[in-house]
């Protein structure tokens, strides 16, 4: 009969505004960079379908760089920190193949003023300007404990694993006595799913990435005045307040709404 062929493959090629070159690479941001922009033979958009002129490659380079950075194991080999191994399933929506992709780098992808940024999973160094009360357009309201039906203190899920055919497996989970401890000892779950992560140790590194973002549980909503207009969503912003005893306090925009008043 006709035999079955299982077959290895590395996928297509990818530009890199760095080099200027189009090479085979699985860094994360490259590849996220791709599905943003590819088309087909016919130039029929399979991803997102952007023009060149709609991609900030700034963030692109520094989001690159990031993924590049070597991390050492514990039998003193290194891997890049986030890589991208696996294959988009066409059949999807463009935005849920792009989340799967994203997951393999903790990372995000926005769209202000019509141009994507792609940001890695890494601490951004904040703007310079500071916001303080004169900003204020309103009260401040602050959360400091997330519900209960969010909260959890221990991490596990799956990855791809090449020497079991390339199929799912449980990588080792990550777990936090301290917050179990802060959570009246009971441990409790939040599940992940790495469908383009194929090495365990960067599937718990990320599940750490990701419990320790769970953790951080301080929320601000603060109304603005026009000085405001200067950020974007995804920019780490120093905040002074006196009333909360923040000194050039860090947070990260997530949200953005704007509202005219007369």
């Amino acid at each position: 009969g006709i035999p079955t062929l299982n077959v290895v493959v590395r996928g297509k090629k990818v530009y890199d505004p760095r080099t200027g070159i189009t090479a085979w690479s699985n860094n994360a941001a490259l590849c996220q960079r791709d599905y943003i922009y590819s088309r087909d033979f016919n130039n029929i958009p399979y991803g997102f379908g952007a023009t060149l002129s709609e991609i900030d490659d700034t963030f692109t380079t520094a989001a690159a760089n990031v993924c590049e950075e070597n991390i050492t194991l514990l039998d003193a080999s290194t891997i890049d920190r986030y890589t991208i191994n696996g294959i988009i399933d066409t059949a999807k929506a463009p935005l849920s193949n792009l989340d799967d992709m994203l997951s393999a780098s903790v990372g995000t992808i926005t769209m202000p003023m019509g141009k994507f940024r792609i940001y890695a999973g890494a601490y951004d160094t904040p703007e310079s300007t500071v916001i303080d009360e004169s900003w204020l357009a309103g009260g401040i309201k602050t959360t400091t404990r997330i519900s209960r039906q969010q909260l959890f203190n221990a991490v596990r899920g799956l990855y791809i694993e090449p020497s079991k055919q390339w199929q799912s497996d449980s990588f080792p989970e990550i777990t936090s006595a301290t917050y179990e401890a802060e959570d009246n000892d009971e441990r409790i779950y939040s599940d992940v799913t790495l469908p383009f992560t194929t090495n365990p140790e960067a599937a718990q590194r990320i599940a750490r990435i990701v419990l320790l973002k769970g953790r951080e549980q301080i929320s601000v909503v603060m109304p603005c005045n026009y000085k405001a207009l200067q950020f974007a969503v995804w920019d780490t912003v120093k905040v002074n307040n006196t009333a909360h005893g923040w000194s050039e306090q860090v947070f990260r925009i997530v949200n953005m709404n704007f509202e005219i008043t007369q």
